[in-house]
């Protein structure tokens, strides 16, 4: 049998030949990637003191979606000075418009079940580490039958209010605006103070340094909302839209929220 003869065959190739032949190739390419990216959902992102004000929209990105979103940081530890380096689950964050960043990491391996608070230095606040870099992870894992729930606005007269209506075994979260009449500095800094010593979680505090006529609830739970409850007792409060998250939810905690809360809109998260 003839070997074919290759040089012979490239000159009969047109212009024409060869960019139907490129297209043909560029699509199985394109195929192959896609295909990649829907299997791998694997994100990492880093961040650093320049880049930190772009931390809490990148986790709310994932947040908002219900992935479990993991994290590899390095700082330095508040107590010995020393540089260390952690992994863990990030639970919590909370900035002041990119500013004044917090993150709360549940660590792996520890058994205290207390999770540790991260700040950079330069916010000059308490914090169990102060953070050089630290990263964003998701790997595509989400919690589970997650729902978020808004609520319309509501009359209050004390916080606990938000939480007196919700089963005890429903595992939520609640984020919402409330005006109220003024409290003084001392009672904000007496939350502050119980907030970060019961879990360094300050969910529940003022909208800004000095102005103390509205309060801020963001992710807070049912527990944080109380402790509060007990600090500020009676408040002539008006909300904004509330928003409750609940994890694991039933039929039975969606419905027990209709029957008592103005139910606008209820998304399935996962």
């Amino acid at each position: 049998m003839k070997k074919p003869n290759f040089k012979s065959i490239l000159k009969k190739i047109t212009i024409i030949d060869a960019l139907i032949i490129i297209c043909i190739i560029g699509a199985v390419v394109f195929a192959f990637m896609y295909t990649g990216g829907n299997e791998d959902k694997t994100e990492s992102i880093s961040f650093d003191s320049s880049s930190m004000n772009k931390f809490a929209e990148k986790y709310l990105s994932f947040y908002q979606d219900g992935q479990i979103v993991k994290t590899h940081i390095g700082g330095y530890n508040a107590t010995s000075g020393e540089y260390q380096e952690l992994y863990g689950t990030v639970v919590w964050v909370d900035d002041d418009y990119g500013a004044n960043v917090q993150i709360l990491i549940d660590v792996d391996g520890d058994q205290s079940g207390k999770p540790i608070l991260a700040r950079l230095y330069k916010d000059e606040k308490p914090a169990d580490i102060y953070t050089e870099h630290i990263t964003l992870e998701t790997s595509g894992a989400k919690y589970k039958n997650v729902t978020e729930i808004e609520v319309a606005p509501k009359n209050i007269s004390t916080l606990s209010e938000l939480t007196r209506e919700i089963g005890n075994e429903t595992n939520y979260t609640v984020t919402t605006k409330i005006a109220t009449d003024e409290k003084d500095s001392k009672t904000y800094q007496d939350l502050y103070n119980k907030m970060f010593l019961n879990g360094r979680k300050e969910s529940v505090t003022s909208v800004s340094e000095n102005i103390y006529d509205q309060i801020k609830i963001i992710m807070a739970s049912p527990n944080e909302i109380n402790m509060a409850s007990n600090i500020f007792g009676t408040i002539n409060g008006e909300t904004g839209l509330i928003t409750i998250r609940i994890y694991n939810s039933t039929p039975e905690d969606i419905k027990t929220i209709e029957n008592n809360f103005n139910v606008l809109n209820i998304r399935k998260v996962t």
